[in-house]
């Protein structure tokens, strides 16, 4: 079990560790602290947090947010996630499986769960906006809207085995 690290990062504190509650799984516990004196506004959507390698460095990153997309790649229809209110002192947590891994963004899921080699390194972003992004909306909104509404601060870096 790691310790747990605090990051303050406005408009957020972060708590996150990495804990392995029993043998061949490795989870990340996360809370997100609104600590501004104003509303922020987070996703809301069960796939989230998402999962993915990190082409510069490998390592692994948990986004609570959205991705862009694989300018490569067509897609029939992409999903606009709407938004929960987070207000002043306010928290959300989060329990991510990490091990075993099913790799997993926004547009796509790598069905083929992985074992991350170890050591590994843990990455943690939160994608968040200062107003909502209502269900009522969600047809009218464009994906590059909902990358250029989002904020995308970096939480703690962890790794395991925690040195």
């Amino acid at each position: 079990m790691s310790t747990a690290t605090v990051l303050e990062q406005a408009p957020f504190r972060f708590t996150a560790s990495l804990v392995s509650p029993k043998p061949g799984e490795i989870r990340l516990h996360a809370r997100i602290e609104n600590t501004s004196k104003t509303t922020v506004h987070l996703f809301d959507d069960e796939e989230m947090p998402y999962r993915l390698l990190r082409e510069e460095d490998g390592a692994l990153l948990v986004l609570h947010g959205v991705n862009p997309p694989d300018p490569m790649r067509s897609y029939y229809a992409i999903k606009i996630p709407i938004t929960r209110p987070l207000a002043p002192g306010q928290a959300l947590s989060l329990d991510v499986p990490i091990v075993p891994i099913t790799l997993r963004d926004h547009y796509q899921a790598d069905p083929e769960p992985e074992q991350p080699k170890t050591p590994f390194v843990v990455h943690f972003q939160v994608g968040w906006g200062a107003k909502p992004i209502l269900a009522s909306e969600t047809h009218r909104v464009a994906i590059d809207y909902v990358l250029e509404w989002q904020t995308l601060v970096t939480g703690p870096t962890l790794r395991w085995p925690a040195p």
